[in-house]
């Protein structure tokens, strides 16, 4: 949640948003996530394992951060599910 009070830019406006972002907050948690998805999907049992398409798309955030393609990952989410990184 954000506690700051900080106006998240409108979606629309994917230049002040990604401009707004703490990019390497966003990393760290996906990293810990990533980490985490892993340990459930080695626990996970049922024929359909959903911890392997959540590691897919952590995955492919990272590469996109890793790029500083910035927009395409803000282009995955509504503006509101950054609100804790800017």
């Amino acid at each position: 949640m954000n506690t700051r009070n900080v106006n998240i830019p409108d979606i629309d406006d994917l230049d002040a948003l990604c401009r707004a972002i703490d990019w390497t907050q966003y990393q760290s948690m996906l990293e810990r996530s990533l980490a985490n998805e892993k340990t459930w999907e080695f626990g996970c049992m049922d024929e359909y394992n959903p911890h392997t398409d959540n590691i897919a798309q952590i995955e492919e955030e990272l590469n996109f951060l890793s790029a500083g393609e910035y927009e395409a990952i803000v282009r995955m989410h509504d503006a509101e599910y950054f609100q804790d990184f800017v």
